[in-house]
C-alpha cells in the first residue's frame, strides 16, 4: 500500500504535535496532585532541544528535508533524550520512504518512553506503509494496553489503518479464495 507522502508528513507531524501537548497537559496534572508548581502546555517550549523541534517541524511542513534533518540532530545533541526529536525525524523518514529506518526512530524513542503513543502510533503507520502487517499488529497490541489505562484517538486511528490495509488499499474487500474464483460472473 502506497501512502501519499504530503498527508503522511502532516498527519505524522500533527500527531506528534497532538501527542506532545497531551505529555505535556499530563505533566501539568502530576505536578499539581503532587503540589508542584506545573509548567503550562500553552507556554512556548523553552528548552534549546525543544524550539529546534519546532524549527525541525516548520522545515518538514516547508518540505526542506535536509534542514529538517540537519534541525533534528542539532535537537537531537541538545537533548538525547527528547522523544520528539526521534519522532520527528522517524516521521520524516517515512514519509520519504525510509520506513525501516523511520521505524528505527520510532524503536529509540520507544526505548526513553515505552509507552509514547506518538512513537508506538507512527512506528505502527510505517510498518502498514513498509507491508509489515504483522508488525503493526504488535504494535496496536501495545497501543491497546496503554489506552487501556488513559483515553486516546491512536488506538482508533491505527485500527481503522490496519482495517484498511487488510481490506486493500483502495478500500475494497481483498477477494476470498473460497468465494471468488477469480472468473467474471454471468
Amino acid at each position: 500500500m502506497k501512502l501519499p507522502v504530503k498527508s503522511i508528513q502532516i498527519g505524522l507531524l500533527c500527531t506528534l504535535l497532538l501527542t506532545a501537548t497531551e505529555a505535556a497537559i499530563a505533566a501539568d496534572s502530576t505536578a499539581l496532585n503532587a503540589g508542584k508548581e506545573p509548567q503550562s502546555a500553552t507556554k512556548p517550549i523553552a528548552d534549546a532541544s525543544g524550539r529546534l523541534v519546532e524549527m525541525a517541524s516548520a522545515a518538514v511542513l516547508a518540505e526542506d528535508e535536509i534542514g529538517a534533518i540537519r534541525l533534528f540532530h542539532q535537537a537531537m545533541v541538545a537533548n538525547p533524550r527528547n522523544i520528539a526529536v526521534y519522532n520527528g525525524l522517524g516521521s520524516l523518514h517515512v514519509a520519504h520512504g525510509r520506513y525501516q529506518l523511520g521505524i528505527k526512530y520510532f524503536d529509540t524513542a520507544l526505548k526513553i518512553d515505552q509507552v509514547d503513543l506518538g512513537a508506538l502510533e507512527a512506528k505502527a503507520m510505517a510498518q502498514l506503509a513498509a507491508q509489515n502487517i504483522s508488525g503493526a499488529h504488535e504494535s496496536f497490541a501495545i497501543i491497546q494496553k496503554v489506552c487501556a489505562v488513559r483515553s486516546c484517538d491512536a488506538m482508533s486511528r491505527v485500527q481503522a489503518a490496519i482495517g484498511e490495509f487488510e481490506n486493500g488499499a483502495d478500500g475494497d474487500p481483498q477477494p476470498d479464495a473460497e468465494t471468488d474464483s477469480g472468473t467474471t460472473p454471468n
